[in-house]
């Protein structure tokens, strides 16, 4: 009978860890990352969690770390609030550095790559890439926008169709597409 209830209990925590962050359509990002440091999760259990959801095939698609210097500050508070060793906090914030600075150069690569397929021409890698800029959403604008003004005209129509697929209406984005 202990067996059985010892079984269960297993169970229950492994559902529990399956359910929370190892399901691959979810995304950890700095507001999750604060609510478990405030809620006493260990560094030990976040960096697991972290190292379990960089995949060099998915370019950290479960991962959106923000390392601006109000993240950063907020990492510090909830650290704090939650109990956690100031090197320990430290470690946690060159970890979400070192992420946040791989997806944006993945994001400037991502984008130098459309500009080629916008230039080939080829209608098959046309789609697929809208599809893929489309899929980054709003993250991208900024280097889409950054390459705005590209003196091949297929390059900039690019551009302004993959901001069109991404949905950003943004002050900021109107004023470059006119």
């Amino acid at each position: 009978m202990r067996s059985v209830r010892c079984f269960g209990a297993w169970a229950i925590v492994c559902a529990v860890m399956l359910s929370s962050a190892g399901n691959a359509s979810e995304t950890l990002d700095n507001a999750q990352l604060i609510k478990m440091m405030r809620e006493g999760v260990s560094l030990e259990v976040i960096v697991k969690l972290v190292d379990s959801s960089l995949n060099p095939t998915s370019q950290n698609t479960n991962l959106r770390f923000d390392s601006s210097p109000d993240a950063l500050t907020e990492i510090q508070k909830a650290g704090k609030e939650g109990g956690w060793q100031t090197a320990d906090i430290g470690t946690l914030q060159k970890k979400v550095i070192e992420i946040s600075g791989r997806d944006q150069k993945y994001l400037k690569e991502l984008v130098d790559r459309a500009l080629n397929v916008f230039e080939n021409a080829d209608p098959d890698e046309f789609i697929l890439m809208m599809r893929t800029l489309a899929r980054e959403g709003r993250r991208v604008v900024p280097y889409l926008l950054a390459k705005i003004d590209e003196e091949s005209e297929r390059k900039r129509g690019g551009v302004i169709d993959a901001l069109r697929r991404v949905g950003d209406k943004s002050e900021n984005v109107v004023r470059a597409i006119t």
